[in-house]
C-alpha cells in the first residue's frame, strides 16, 4: 500500500533528453532494473551517486593538461624501464663471465658487450638514483589519477 501512496504523490512531467542522455538513462535503467523515471528521480534527488559510485568529469582544458602530464610521465617511466632492462642484461652478462672465470680456474675473462664496449657494473648510487626517479614518476602518476578522481 505504501507504493500506491507514493505513486499518488508523484506529479507527472515531460522531459526531453539528447540521444546520448537518453542512451545513458536507458543503460542505467537496464543495469539497475529500475524505470527511467526512477533513475531520473534518483538523479534529481542527488542519490544517483550511491548507485554509480564516484564518477568524475573533467572539462576539456583539464583533460588536455592531464593527457599532457600523463604522456610526460609515461615517457619517463619508459626510460626507466629501458634503463632497468639494460642493468638486468649487464648483470646477467657479469654473472655469466664470473661463471666462465670460475670454470676456467680463476683466470680473468674479458668479453666485449654487444655494442663492442666493456660491461658496466651499476653502483649502489646509480641504482638508488634510478629508483628515486622511478618513485618520483610513480608519485606523479598517482597524483594525476587522484586529481581525475577528485574532479
Amino acid at each position: 500500500m505504501r507504493e500506491n501512496e507514493e505513486k499518488e504523490k508523484l506529479i507527472p512531467i515531460t522531459v526531453r533528453f539528447s540521444p546520448d542522455g537518453y542512451a545513458a538513462l536507458s543503460e542505467l535503467s537496464e543495469k539497475y532494473n529500475l524505470s527511467k523515471g526512477e533513475i531520473a528521480r534518483i538523479a534529481i534527488d542527488d542519490r544517483l551517486i550511491s548507485y554509480l559510485g564516484k564518477v568524475a568529469f573533467a572539462d576539456p582544458e583539464d583533460g588536455a593538461e592531464i593527457r599532457k602530464e600523463t604522456a610526460k610521465i609515461s615517457t619517463e617511466m619508459e626510460r626507466i624501464r629501458l634503463e632497468l632492462n639494460r642493468i638486468g642484461v649487464n648483470y646477467n652478462q657479469e654473472v655469466r663471465l664470473k661463471n666462465i672465470q670460475a670454470k676456467s680456474g680463476g683466470v680473468p675473462v674479458a668479453e666485449d658487450g654487444e655494442d663492442g664496449g666493456r660491461h658496466h657494473v651499476v653502483s649502489g648510487n646509480e641504482m638508488e638514483s634510478l629508483m628515486l626517479r622511478f618513485e618520483k614518476s610513480a608519485a606523479k602518476i598517482a597524483n594525476a589519477f587522484s586529481l581525475i578522481a577528485a574532479i
